[in-house]
């Protein structure tokens, strides 16, 4: 190779590192700003393809869906009773325009209760009523309440690992089984 191409090479390389450091930077900013928000026992991790939140308070963490390109807003919203529950959540906002929020709630199993009966109480407890299928999602068996009676358009997913029940909220379906999927619950 010539001394010009290897100049070349060198100084387009050069300007390749440096906007992507540049845009890494800037991306890692807003991260931090998002994560001191948050209580420290809860992060977003910048990850090679997207974004990873862990939450170490309830032990459980996943990715973000790629799709969102991001994430605008998170909030934690602590450990908290309401009609018979203790449940916390986190809330999460992508970055992207469309169907791009999702709530991670998860509360305490009430004793001797299948999975069904866990979402239809917990629905019941706060005046909601809805039909349940059930299905499976990565081996997990899932209780789902399709928006037809007065959700405000989401889906809501219920599944139960150890003794604690989640439900994910969202406005799309394939978000939800993405979360469902790639988390460690």
């Amino acid at each position: 190779m010539t001394k010009a191409k290897q100049t070349i090479t060198i100084a387009v390389l050069t300007l390749f590192f440096s906007v992507s450091g540049f845009f890494y930077w800037k991306d890692q900013q807003s991260i931090n700003k998002l994560n001191a928000s948050l209580p420290e026992e809860i992060m977003i991790q910048k990850r090679l393809l997207g974004y990873k939140i862990l939450d170490k308070i309830e032990n459980y963490s996943f990715n973000v869906p790629i799709k969102w390109r991001g994430i605008k807003e998170i909030k934690y919203l602590t450990e908290r009773e309401s009609n018979g529950y203790k449940f916390s959540s986190i809330n999460v906002k992508g970055a992207a325009s469309k169907d791009n929020v999702i709530a991670v709630v998860r509360f305490e199993n009430k004793p001797n209760m299948d999975l069904i009966s866990q979402a239809k109480l917990f629905f019941k407890s706060f005046n909601l009523e809805n039909d349940f299928t059930q299905e499976k999602v990565k081996n997990i068996d899932v209780a789902i309440a399709r928006d037809n009676h007065g959700l405000m358009g989401i889906d809501a997913y219920f599944f139960q690992k150890g003794n604690y029940t989640y439900l994910i909220t969202n406005g799309s379906e394939d978000f939800i089984k993405e979360v469902i999927t790639n988390g460690t619950w």
